[in-house]
């Protein structure tokens, strides 16, 4: 409805309360300076008193015309502290009051720190900046190692990854151990698998010389497999010419891990 004089600014409001523990006497201290005993309303028994009648206050002082006794219940409703500040009262802002996905980290304090065993519950993905690794696997291959006779390929280790979001990377890293048994001029080659599709030769191993060199073959990729469902990533080694290989522990454990990247 229209008004005379300036518009006011807005407040927060927020009554006080006072409760009063009578010992017999009529004289007690507030928790906060008033003018008079119209800036509260006081009740004594849940029936409220009449100010200046029933009582009278000045300052941090309420004096009641009779005695307050340990068997009433006596408080009292500060009017005068009911609007003159701009912030929210202290505890009063809850949850309902904040908008979700309005807190940024540029309202964090620059030396704001979480202790690891405060957190609970879990971050979605999409919240974790670009870079971000979401999660990892790793497998050590068997103790035993695997064998390859005569040109083709063997499986050597494997390992399963649901990646959490379409745009994810997959970082793959595999090291295998191999031991060329069929004399000098034969090779063998590291890949990488993605189910059933090969999707990275990496270097050649072998000796030109010399059979039975014992040597680590390693290979990464960074692939983009476009789903959320489970992979399996296999590591493998070919063999490109006659005789016999052996992989994995002869020379060293083979170890495949995957990293998915939040992009």
């Amino acid at each position: 409805m229209p008004f005379l004089g300036s518009t006011p600014a807005d407040k927060y409001q927020s009554l006080a309360k006072q409760t009063i523990t009578g010992d017999g006497s009529t004289a007690y201290t507030l928790n906060r300076s008033v003018t008079n005993a119209y800036d509260m309303e006081v009740f004594i028994n849940n029936v409220r008193q009449e100010p200046d009648t029933s009582y009278t206050a000045s300052g941090n002082t309420i004096t009641f015309t009779a005695a307050v006794t340990s068997g009433d219940s006596c408080y009292l409703i500060y009017q005068g502290q009911s609007v003159g500040s701009i912030n929210p009262p202290a505890n009063s802002v809850g949850s309902s009051q904040v908008a979700n996905n309005t807190i940024t980290t540029a309202h964090l304090h620059t030396g704001f720190n979480i202790a690891a065993s405060k957190i609970t519950g879990s971050m979605a993905a999409d919240n974790m900046p670009a870079g971000t690794v979401l999660q990892v696997v790793s497998t050590d291959g068997p103790a035993a190692n695997v064998t390859q006779s005569g040109a083709g390929s063997v499986e050597v280790i494997n390992a399963t990854i649901t990646p959490s979001s379409t745009s994810s990377k997959i970082y793959i890293m595999a090291t295998s151990g191999a031991v060329d048994s069929g004399g000098s001029n034969t090779w063998i080659q590291i890949q990488i698998f993605r189910d059933s599709t090969n999707i990275k030769n990496g270097p050649y191993g072998g000796n030109p010389t010399a059979a039975n060199a014992p040597e680590v073959l390693a290979v990464t990729k960074l692939d983009s497999p476009n789903t959320t469902s489970a992979i399996t990533y296999k590591l493998q080694l070919e063999r490109v010419s006659s005789g016999t290989n052996a992989f994995n522990a002869i020379a060293a454990r083979s170890t495949i891990t995957l990293m998915e990247i939040k992009q």
